[in-house]
């Protein structure tokens, strides 16, 4: 009977949030967050309150990647047009 209950019993989805990318540039980093956002959608909208917190979070923590990674971004520029400047001189 309990083995009945344990094959019959299902548990709601959770997703775990994946390793963080730590060392890599900050658009890998962004890449991956962006990765695991979508996990939580679906359950998000299923009323999953956890998810919907995690989903919070990862946007929020998405949106200081994505201005980091312009500020990266913006600094390469620069430095590929001061390289170009030398060059030319």
């Amino acid at each position: 009977m309990g083995d009945d209950l344990a094959t019959t019993a299902s548990l709601p989805q959770y997703s775990v949030p994946g390793p963080q990318v730590v060392g890599g540039t900050k658009y890998q980093q962004l890449l991956a967050v962006i990765e695991e956002l979508g996990k939580d959608i679906r359950p998000t909208y299923t009323g999953n309150k956890i998810c919907a917190e995690r989903l919070k979070r990862s946007i929020a923590h998405s949106r200081i990647l994505v201005r980091e990674c312009l500020i990266e971004a913006e600094k390469d520029r620069q430095k590929a047009a001061a390289d170009a400047a030398v060059k030319n001189q």
